[in-house]
């Protein structure tokens, strides 16, 4: 993953490092919840289940806490 993410760099003059990091996020929170963490406070207006839906996490996946 590494060294593609460098060849898409030197391509596109570094502006793949912004998608990326969209990315990443996105496999840390999967990674984080699929470890057992729990969402406490969302700071959005909506729920949560919907930004579950967003992130590809099933609803059921989570234990309600």
């Amino acid at each position: 993953m590494g060294i593609l993410q460098i060849i898409i760099q030197i391509i596109t003059w570094s502006l793949s490092t912004i998608v990326f990091a969209f990315i990443y996020n996105k496999m840390y929170v999967k990674y984080l919840v699929g470890e057992g963490f729990k969402v406490k406070e969302i700071s959005s207006t909506k729920d949560k289940e919907a930004i579950y839906l967003e992130i590809g996490i099933e609803p059921e996946e989570v234990v309600a806490g």
